[in-house]
């Protein structure tokens, strides 16, 4: 992740950023939550939620879930970027898996990535 040079000279702006990355995150693990049939995702927090960059790479994790989904989930999505070309993606693009050789090698474990775009990129 590249951060401009002027962005790096300002901690409080990092920090903005920062909380609002994670924030992201956990609003989307709530969702989760929130729709879980699992009682396992739900009772446990069998699960994790990342927001990496176009490159598969993570950048924010959620506060919530299992630590190994933070080294898991960014491989899956990097996996997924493997077979499906970056550039034919575009805006309500999903992409799933329960491929155990992307992630943890458990069947049950599902992976849904969708990616964010921005001014079309």
């Amino acid at each position: 992740m590249r951060i401009r040079e002027d962005l790096a000279q300002d901690p409080v702006a990092v920090q903005i950023l920062w909380e609002r990355c994670i924030s992201i995150v956990d609003q989307a693990a709530d969702k989760l939550v929130r729709a879980a049939f699992s009682t396992v995702a739900r009772e446990s927090n069998d699960f994790g939620c990342v927001l990496c960059d176009a490159d598969g790479i993570g950048i924010a994790y959620t506060t919530r879930g299992t630590p190994r989904m933070g080294i898991i989930l960014p491989r899956t999505i990097r996996s997924m970027l493997e077979r499906i070309a970056p550039a034919s993606l575009e805006p309500g693009d999903v992409m799933f898996s329960n491929d155990p050789w992307f992630g943890s090698g458990h069947l049950p474990d599902f992976y849904v990535a969708m990616p964010i775009f921005h001014r079309g990129r």
